[in-house]
């Protein structure tokens, strides 16, 4: 699958950030709980009931846009990369079904491994590393 050297950086930024979210996303909710559970501990602490409903308001509405634009781009991801294992002949079915598999089951391992491999080349090649560069490469 030839693609320009503009779109194969697009697309490896995607599957960077597509692997980076979710692990900003759990420590954005750590540091939220961290400052929240403080106040908790005080013996007079009474929250305003506007707050509260204003801060889960906030909370949860930033959470269902997070998982929403992430379960997009995860989609999207999984498609562009299935449509890329299909449309390489020069692979084997059996390296196929486990590109494929791959990308569904273990997509933090596989999706990198089929970027670097397969997608990352120069401009107009079908992917970066073929037998003859890893021959080449061995040879010295």
């Amino acid at each position: 699958m030839p693609l320009s050297k503009r779109n194969q950086i697009l697309l490896g930024v995607f599957t960077l950030v597509e692997m980076g979210l979710p692990f900003v996303f759990v420590m954005g909710m750590m540091a939220i709980f961290s400052l929240i559970t403080p106040n908790l501990n005080q013996s007079n602490f009474q929250p305003d009931p506007q707050q509260i409903v204003v801060f889960l308001l906030a909370f949860y509405g930033s959470m269902f846009c997070f998982v929403g634009l992430y379960g997009v781009l995860s989609i999207a991801l999984r498609v562009i990369y299935v449509w890329s294992v299909v449309k390489m002949p020069q692979m084997g079915t059996s390296l196929q079904v486990i590109l494929i598999l791959g990308i569904f089951y273990f997509p933090i391992i596989a999706l990198p491994i089929h970027f670097f491999l397969h997608i990352w080349g120069k401009e107009g090649e079908a992917g970066g590393v073929t037998a003859e560069s890893v021959g080449e490469l061995a040879a010295g």
